[in-house]
């Protein structure tokens, strides 16, 4: 039950499916070096809007922000969040993984 633990492995593991989302999406369709530069993000944020670009679906903007937002204040500052900052975390982080678009991790 350690809410930073939690909300950094479940913000780690959308990220991962979102990646993995839109390099299928990307490599059909162009160079695997170009996807590669693309997809050498620095930061969730960056990762959000190549997704709307691109169409790979994800959460609106507002919660991937937030999850973002929890995520950053537990790795930059060392700050510990409140429960409900880490389930909000959690949920979105999970909404991501979940996603037909990008492919479930699960799968």
């Amino acid at each position: 039950m350690d809410a930073r633990e939690a909300v950094v492995a479940a913000s780690s593991a959308a990220e991962v499916a979102l990646t993995k989302g839109l390099r299928k999406r990307l490599v059909e369709k162009n160079e695997s070096d170009v996807v590669n530069w693309l997809l050498d993000v620095d930061g969730f944020g960056r990762l959000r809007r190549l997704a709307d670009e691109f169409s790979v679906e994800c959460p609106p903007a507002k919660e991937t922000d937030e999850m973002s937002r929890i995520r950053n204040s537990i790795i930059h500052r060392g700050e510990t969040p409140v429960l409900f900052q880490a389930m909000r975390a959690i949920d979105v982080a999970t909404k991501i993984v979940y996603l037909p678009s990008p492919p479930s991790l699960l799968r």
